[in-house]
């Protein structure tokens, strides 16, 4: 036999006894308890926790939102508040007529008398363009001169009739510029000496109804308003707010706002683009930045509002001084702030879910638990990410939920601490031997994010911030054991 085949032979024969040695000790491959025969191995398996999804309009609440045109988010709450007119001062004065010759009538040889002239209402209000007036009550005496030599028997002007006396009652009256005025009576001298005569109004703020005309000035009684604001802004301390001031209503336009006084503002600007159609008023940033710091300190405090509100300062215009003036306060907050109080966001809570995986098979196959985090947040302050897991459906009102809590640095930001890219990372966490338990019955997560006080800094927020964070523990899964 040749050395070569000698050797095929042997080779041949090892692999044959090699092969029954495998066979026969693969019996030995088997759990001790379960008795499966094979090798066994491990596989992760991922259980979500919980997660949460939330831009900087959701962090904040409530409060509408909007974007400037450099992508800065700003904070906008508005306060509608109405100004009643019933208590307007509008003094009415009294209105001197000059009569001459021609205005009398005087039929030959007889002692009555007739004299008619036109009513020269705007002089009641020097320096306005006043219309008409339309009155609820209140009374119009006319006064002749000492000397006048006539006794007055019948007085009318425009609407307004009185027999027998020189007042007039101004119930249910209008009176309008040029109104014929028509005085009857009876001359006690040698004939009339009429040189003038002078209306005099008797009335009170309740008993005018309606006017109208041209740059009419109402002085608005004092008034005080409550700033309801946001809860969200009392985590802030504001640097910048503007204030706009306009009116509301289909009548917007035919008020001239700008002698209108919110508080000590100053105001900054008027211009007639309110969204109303009528003027709209802005007052300095800073100075409402300071009154609204204190209103939060203080918010028992109350703001005054008083001054002018000129009607028809463009064309002639009416108001009724019974109806009541839609007044609304806008306050925009450009979101550069320090932050003097944390701010909270909390998801809601989610069931557990464990997949294919039985509660049992969570106790008795399971053995390493690792937890993580998926970050992926882009804010230009910290946050505090706090997990609760509980048997409960509401884990955060179980106070023996399990916690679990990371931080979240600041994402980059660039000199003006406006976020120039996200904070992307998987950060690991310390899983309570607990959770195993918890888990293998119906179980809830909820997670909750915190801007904690104090951060400083004049941080900056966009329409490019927001945060996504998901949690997850990762279980080794004994296979074959």
């Amino acid at each position: 036999m040749s050395k070569t085949l000698r050797t095929r032979i042997l080779s041949t024969t090892a692999f044959i006894i090699l092969l029954a040695g495998t066979l026969s000790l693969s019996g030995c491959f088997s759990n001790p308890t379960t008795g499966r025969v094979g090798p066994s191995w491990q596989v992760p398996f991922k259980i979500p926790l919980a997660s949460s999804n939330a831009t900087l309009e959701e962090l904040l609440g409530d409060t509408d939102t909007s974007y400037r045109k450099d992508g800065v988010l700003q904070a906008e709450t508005s306060i509608k508040e109405s100004i009643g007119l019933d208590d307007v001062e509008f003094d009415i004065e009294p209105v001197k007529i000059d009569i001459g010759v021609g205005d009398y009538e005087i039929p030959t040889g007889e002692t009555d008398f007739t004299l008619t002239t036109k009513l020269d209402l705007s002089s009641a209000r020097p320096g306005e363009d006043l219309e008409s007036i339309k009155f609820g009550g209140g009374l119009l005496s006319l006064g002749l001169d000492p000397d006048s030599q006539v006794t007055l028997t019948s007085v009318s002007i425009g609407e307004a009739k009185s027999l027998g006396n020189s007042s007039v009652s101004l119930a249910g009256v209008t009176l309008r510029e040029n109104d014929d005025i028509r005085i009857e009576g009876t001359i006690t001298g040698s004939e009339p000496n009429i040189k003038s005569i002078t209306l005099t109004f008797y009335t009170s703020p309740n008993d005018i109804i309606t006017i109208s005309g041209r740059d009419i000035e109402l002085k608005i009684p004092t008034q005080t308003i409550s700033l309801d604001l946001p809860d969200e802004f009392k985590h802030i301390e504001l640097q910048n707010v503007d204030l706009a001031v306009y009116l509301t209503g289909v009548n917007a336009a035919s008020f001239d706002l700008s002698g209108l006084k919110i508080g000590n503002l100053k105001q900054v600007s008027a211009s007639d683009s309110g969204p109303f159609g009528g003027q709209e008023l802005h007052f300095d940033p800073k100075d409402t930045a300071e009154l609204i710091n204190k209103h939060l300190k203080s918010p028992s405090d109350e703001i005054e509002i008083k001054g002018l509100i000129t009607v028809g300062a463009d064309f002639p215009a009416a108001v009724n001084l019974k109806e009541e003036l839609g007044l609304e306060l806008k306050f925009t907050v450009p979101l550069e702030f320090d932050v003097k109080d944390e701010i909270v966001f909390e998801s809601d809570p989610t069931r557990i879910t464990k997949g294919k995986i039985s509660d049992s098979d969570l106790l008795d196959v399971t053995n390493k638990l690792t937890g993580l985090i998926d970050v992926d947040y882009r804010l230009p302050l910290g946050v505090e990410i706090e997990l609760h897991i509980s048997g409960q459906k509401a884990p955060f009102n179980d106070a023996n939920a399990l916690k679990i809590t990371a931080s979240i640095p600041a994402a980059p930001t660039d000199h003006k601490g406006r976020t120039q890219a996200a904070y992307n990372k998987v950060v690991p966490f310390k899983v309570p031997e607990e959770l195993r338990d918890v888990l293998s019955k119906e179980a809830y997560g909820q997670m909750k994010m915190t801007i904690p006080q104090p951060q400083s800094g004049g941080a900056v927020f966009t329409s490019l911030d927001y945060v996504n964070a998901k949690a997850w523990v990762e279980l080794q899964v004994d296979v074959n054991k």
